[in-house]
Parts: structure tokens; sequence; C-alpha cells
């Protein structure tokens, strides 16, 4: 019997799913097993993708930064006075 694959997919789903997670709840109160329920899995899936929560987590930021960059990005033109900065 050939040993299956992670699935990248996967890893996608878990991570949507810690990032919905720790949003929600915060860090220090989610579980593994809350991740995986979330993401509809088991909770052997997850070891085939991460080491454990902390790898998640940052997995979980860098999909949310990717997801928030064109809000982060600087604006084209510099403000000129403070008002301005705030107008923006």
């Amino acid at each position: 019997m050939t040993p299956r694959r992670p699935q990248p997919d996967r890893r996608l789903q878990l991570t949507q799913a810690a990032f919905d997670v720790f949003t929600d709840r915060g860090y220090r109160n989610t579980s593994v097993a809350d991740i995986v329920a979330a993401a509809g899995l088991g909770h052997g899936s997850f070891y085939n993708y991460f080491a454990n929560k902390r790898e998640i987590l940052d997995a979980a930021i860098d999909l949310g930064l990717q997801e928030r960059a064109p809000e982060l990005s600087p604006p084209e033109r510099m403000a000129e006075t403070l008002e301005g900065f705030l107008d923006a």
C-alpha cells in the first residue's frame, strides 16, 4: 500500500480555518482540535502539514498578510499635511 501524500489544498484549508479561529477566539484559547473541526478534517490530518499550533500560527499570519496586502500598501502619493494623511 502506497502512503498518501499531503495535499496542498488541505494545508490551505487548515491555514484558513486557523486564521478564522485565531481571529475569533485568540491564539491561547484555540486548540488543534478547534482548528481541525473548523476545517472539517480529522485530527491526524493536522500533523501531516504542521508540527504544532505555533507553526500554523505563522502560516495563518502569512495568509492574513497576503489577503490584506492591498490595504497595507503605501499610497501612491504621500500626504503633505496631517489632515491630508487622515483624509486619505
